[in-house]
C-alpha cells in the first residue's frame, strides 16, 4: 500500500539509537537519526550553519586557548587567555592588548579556568593561583591580582624564630586596659602582611581599610589595638608575617602611635623570639577557591585544597572583603554537609545560589547572612564538572563530572523539589568522549554550544517550557578547542579556537540567518549576491575586497580551498605561499575550508493498518522537499529536480524558496532520506513529504 508522511518538524534533533524503534513516540516523529553541520531549530526547520571567518592567529600559537565574553556597558569583547598571556578582541574583531598585567595561568592550567563578571569586572578563580581581576575603565583595560582581605589560619610556634621580625613599642603615659591606640608604620617590600600582637591574632589583612595592596613604601594604619595593661609605662609587642607564614624581615618602619592623649611610645630595637607562624586561609599550600559567582552584592567563591566543600560570602558591596563577623553585612563562611565528599566544583546564581559540586547539587535556602540561620542543602546525586554553568531560562545548565551529560537544574513546582534532569537522555551519547566548554547563544534563538573532547562541537537548542531540546553534531576540518558566544549588534555569534595544522586560530561564526534572510528577502541582483557571500558557508575564510590575488592563508598553506568570487562558485584551487591567484578581479574575493552538512531522517513509521511498519519494506516513490532561501542539495543521492530552472556558470546560483520534487533512483528499504550538501551556499529545510510504498514485494 501507500502512504504519503509528512515530517515537518526536526525539533527533536538526532535521537539516540535506543530509540530509533519507538516509531509510535512523539519525540520518534520530530526526530532525526544523524546530523552533522545541521542546526535545527525550536520552531521544526534545520539549516545548514554557516561558515566560520578567520580572524586571527592564537596569541600563543602552540597553546590551547580559552575564549570568554567579556562585557562593558559600552561593547562586547572577547576575552582570549593563552599560557600566561591574554588579550581582547574589540567589536570589530581587531586584538586589543591590555593596558596592564598578564594573566599568570600555564598552558596546562586555562581550561581549568572559572570567572564571574558583575558590571565592568570579571574575577577569575584556580585553585592554584589567588584571584585575578579584568577591569575596564574608560576603555584602559587593566589585569591584577585580587587585593583579598582574609583571615589567618594554622598558628604555629616556629622553631627558628627570625630575627627582624618582632618590634618592641614602648608606650609612656597613662593607660587604662580595654583602651586603643593607633599605630602608622611603612612597609618596603611587595606583598600581603598580617600581624599578631601581645593580646594574640588579630585575623585581618593589615590594608583592609585601604583595600589596595601594600607596594614598595606604602604606609599602612593599624587601628583598634588593644591595650591589656593599666598603670603607666609598658612594653606593646606586635610581630608581623607575611602570607605564605614567614616573617618580614627588615623591611618595617614604625612611625607614629597616637592614641587620645594617651602618650607616646618609641621604637626599640628588634630581637628575636618565639614568634607566632601563621597562613592564610587561602594560599600556595592551601590552595585558592577554583569557582565563584556574584550573589546579592556578594562574591561568593570556594573549593579550596584544604577546604574543598566550604564556600565564602564577601562584605555586602565590597567584594573581596572575606573577615567574618556577626552583623547582616558582614562575610559568611559555610561548609556544606554530606554523607559524601562534596567538593565544590562550580556555582551560579540565578534566582537561587545553587553549587555543583562531586557529590550531588546544593541549593541555598534563605536569606545569605550572617545573622540569620540559613541552610544549604542537597537536592540531586549527580556529580559535576569543574566548569563554568550557564543559565538557561533561569535554570542552570552544568557539565557531569565525566563530561558525557549536561544536566538542567530547575525548581519542579509540580513535586516541590529541586531536579537535575538529563538534557541529552534523548541524546545519548552525543557527547562522545566527553564536553570540555560550553556556552549559550540567546538571540535570535536560544542554543548552546559545546566542545568536545575529540575536537569536534555541538549545538544544543532547546526550550524547556515546551520540552523541547534539539542537539546536533557539527565539525570543522580542524580540533575545535575552545568556544564562546559573543553579542554582536542584537544577534549573538559563536567564537571558536581551532586547531589548523600545527597552529591555533581564532575563529567566528554567525549563529542564525535571521538577519540575513530578512535582508535578502528584501534585496535582488548583486545585493543578493553580496549577502550570501557575507555569511559564506567555508570554513576559517578569508576575505579581500577588488582583488585577483588573496592573500592571508598562511594558516591554509598547501590546503585545497573553495573559493567565492562575488558570490559565484568559482571552484576549488590549492594555497600556494599564503595565497590563491585568479584570472581576473573581484569585488569580493573569499576562500576557505569546504564542509558537508547532512541530515538523515528516521525510518518512516506507519503504512500498515494491522500495526507496526518496522517488519515491512518502506520506499519513497516521490519526494518533495521545502526549502527557505537555499541551494538544491542532494536528496538521497540526487540532485535533479523537476520545474526548477538551470544555474548559470560563474553566477551566484538563485536561492530557492518553496517546495521541490525529486523522483528518486533509489531509497533506502526503511524509507530514510538523507539530505546534504557541500556547496558554500545556505540551506535551511523546513519540510520533507510524498509518497511511500510500503510492502515486501
Amino acid at each position: 500500500m501507500r502512504v504519503d508522511p509528512i515530517i515537518n518538524d526536526f525539533s527533536a534533533g538526532e535521537i539516540s539509537t535506543q530509540l530509533y524503534r519507538r516509531d509510535s513516540s512523539e519525540i520518534y516523529q520530530r526526530g532525526l537519526e544523524s546530523t552533522e553541520n545541521v542546526i535545527c531549530l525550536l520552531h521544526g526547520g534545520a539549516f545548514r550553519r554557516l561558515g566560520s571567518e578567520r580572524l586571527s592567529e592564537a596569541i600563543s600559537a602552540s597553546v590551547r586557548p580559552r575564549l570568554i565574553e567579556f562585557t562593558t556597558s559600552t561593547d562586547s569583547y572577547v576575552l582570549e587567555l593563552g599560557a600566561n598571556s591574554g588579550r581582547l578582541f574589540d567589536g570589530d574583531n581587531s586584538p586589543v592588548a591590555f593596558d596592564s598585567g598578564v594573566p599568570p595561568y600555564s598552558a596546562s592550567e586555562i581550561r581549568e579556568v572559572q570567572y564571574a563578571q558583575d558590571e565592568n569586572m570579571m574575577v577569575f578563580f584556580h585553585e592554584n593561583h589567588p584571584m585575578q581581576t579584568l577591569v575596564e575603565s574608560n576603555g584602559v583595560f587593566t589585569w591584577n591580582e585580587a587585593m583579598v582581605n582574609i583571615a589567618a589560619k594554622s598558628i604555629s610556634n616556629p622553631a627558628a624564630p627570625v630575627s627582624g621580625s618582632i618590634w618592641t613599642l614602648s608606650l609612656t603615659g597613662s593607660w587604662s586596659e580595654g583602651d586603643t591606640f593607633i599605630l602608622t608604620a611603612g612597609y618596603s617590600s611587595t606583598g600581603k602582611i598580617f600581624y599578631t600582637t601581645s593580646t594574640g591574632v588579630m585575623a585581618q589583612r593589615i590594608y583592609s581599610a585601604l583595600n589596595v595592596a601594600l607596594r614598595d613604601t606604602d604606609a599602612f594604619i593599624l587601628s583598634g589595638l588593644t591595650v591589656n595593661h593599666t598603670g603607666t609605662g609598658f612594653d606593646y609587642t606586635i610581630e608581623f608575617f607575611d602570607e605564605y607564614g614567614d616573617f618580614v624581615q627588615n623591611s618595617l618602619t614604625i612611625g607614629s602611635i597616637s592614641g587620645a592623649g594617651l602618650g607616646s611610645a618609641t621604637q626599640n630595637t628588634t630581637y628575636p623570639g618565639s614568634g607566632i607562624e601563621a597562613e592564610s586561609i587561602w594560599s600556595d599550600t592551601n590552595g585558592y577557591p577554583r569557582a565563584g559567582t556574584f550573589w546579592d552584592q556578594r562574591l561568593v567563591v570556594g573549593g579550596t585544597r584544604a577546604e574543598p566543600a566550604t564556600f565564602w560570602a564577601s562584605r555586602i558591596g565590597s567584594e573581596f572583603d572575606f573577615i567574618t563577623g556577626p552583623d547582616s553585612n558582614d562575610p559568611v563562611e559555610f561548609t556544606l554537609k554530606s554523607k559524601r565528599r562534596c567538593d565544590i566544583q562550580t556555582m551560579l546564581a540565578t534566582e537561587r545560589l545553587t553549587f555543583g559540586t562531586s557529590t550531588g547539587d546544593f541549593v541555598l535556602e534563605g536569606i545569605l547572612s550572617a545573622d540569620v540561620r540559613f541552610s544549604v542543602d542537597r537536592y540531586t546525586p549527580y556529580p559535576a564538572k569543574a566548569l563554568n554553568a550557564i543559565e538557561l531560562s533561569g535554570r542552570v545548565a552544568y557539565i557531569t563530572a565525566d563530561g558525557k551529560k549536561v544536566r538542567i537544574l530547575e525548581y519542579a513546582d509540580e513535586i516541590k523539589k529541586w531536579t537535575a534532569h538529563d538534557a541529552t537522555f534523548r541524546a545519548e551519547g552525543i557527547a562522545g568522549a566527553g564536553i570540555t566548554d560550553i556556552c549559550l547563544a540567546e538571540n535570535p534563538n536560544q542554543i548552546a554550544f559545546c566542545v568536545r573532547e575529540d575536537g569536534g562541537f555541538l549545538a544544543f537548542a532547546f526550550d524547556t517550557d515546551q520540552g523541547i531540546a534539539a542537539w546536533s553534531k557539527l565539525h570543522t576540518p580542524g580540533n575545535v578547542g575552545a568556544i564562546c558566544a559573543r553579542r554582536k549588534g542584537n544577534v549573538d555569534e559563536i567564537w571558536l579556537a581551532v586547531q589548523r595544522g600545527s597552529s591555533w586560530q581564532i575563529e567566528r561564526i554567525p549563529t542564525s540567518k535571521a538577519e540575513y534572510y530578512s535582508d535578502i528577502n528584501n534585496a535582488s541582483g548583486y545585493e543578493r549576491q553580496r549577502l550570501r557571500s557575507n555569511d559564506p558557508c567555508i570554513d576559517s575564510y578569508v576575505a579581500g575586497q577588488n582583488v585577483s590575488t588573496l592573500t592571508g592563508l598562511d594558516h591554509l598553506n598547501g590546503s585545497t580551498v573553495k573559493v567565492l568570487g562575488d558570490g559565484a562558485y568559482l571552484g576549488e584551487h590549492t594555497v600556494i605561499g599564503g595565497q590563491i591567484e585568479m584570472t581576473k578581479t573581484y569585488g569580493e574575493l573569499i576562500a576557505g575550508l569546504g564542509y558537508r552538512s547532512t541530515m538523515r531522517t528516521l525510518p518512516v513509521a506507519g503504512g500498515n493498518p494491522l500495526g507496526s511498519a518496522q517488519t515491512m519494506r518502506r520506499r519513497w516513490i516521490k519526494i518533495f522537499i521545502a526549502l527557505v532561501d537555499s541551494v538544491l542539495p542532494i536528496v538521497n543521492g540526487r540532485r535533479e529536480f523537476t520545474e526548477t530552472e538551470p544555474q548559470v556558470m560563474g553566477a551566484a546560483p538563485e536561492l530557492l524558496t518553496g517546495a521541490y520534487e525529486l523522483t528518486p533512483s533509489h531509497t533506502d528499504k526503511e524509507g530514510r532520506v538523507t539530505v546534504e550538501t557541500d556547496a558554500p551556499y545556505p540551506m535551511l529545510v523546513s519540510a520533507l513529504y510524498g509518497e511511500v510504498q510500503t510492502g515486501n514485494s
